[in-house]
């Protein structure tokens, strides 16, 4: 029962309550636009980790679509932060881990870990991992957030994935 009580305290949430998003790197570099189709009052979170590895993909990565998504993703925050200087209400907060709130085998130097380590301050706050790496939305799941993949994000906000080109 307790379970079922769980799975219907999390439909609840999600269909009812304001979601606070922790989305990973790999986002970014799939849909450097996400945050434009993230609505209020729903809020992101970003974690400093995800920071650092979009700044080690915008110049450095073997794939030039990576890079230039890096870039685009770094414009896209940096123009919401400047959005939500005027805001009453911030959208986008940039935060750092909190590696006590993980359970003792995830307080490693493991980037994922960061981002759940951030995720973790957010408990309260009906969070939602947003990301394509399986093992991260696994483990997200095994600690109590709940996680959507890119495509089930579409999916669920009636939206459309970006279009690739065919070098993609």
């Amino acid at each position: 029962y307790k379970q079922l009580i769980k799975e219907r305290e999390r439909t609840i949430k999600d269909e009812l309550i304001a979601k606070t998003y922790i989305i990973d790197t790999n986002v970014f570099l799939e849909d450097p636009e996400i945050l434009s189709k993230i609505k209020r009052p729903n809020r992101v979170i970003l974690s400093g980790q995800v920071l650092q590895e979009l700044d080690k993909k915008k110049n450095k990565s073997d794939d030039p679509t990576i890079s230039a998504n890096a870039r685009k993703a770094v414009n896209a925050i940096t123009a919401v932060r400047e959005k939500d200087k005027k805001a009453k209400k911030k959208f986008l907060d940039l935060v750092y881990a909190d590696m006590t709130l993980l359970p003792e085998e995830l307080q490693t130097k493991k980037g994922d870990n960061f981002i759940l380590g951030v995720a973790m301050k957010f408990v309260e706050s009906n969070p939602w991992m947003l990301t394509s790496d399986k093992l991260l939305s696994l483990t997200a799941e095994s600690i109590g957030i709940p996680s959507v993949t890119l495509e089930d994000f579409y999916v669920k906000n009636g939206l459309s994935a970006p279009i690739r080109s065919d070098n993609e």
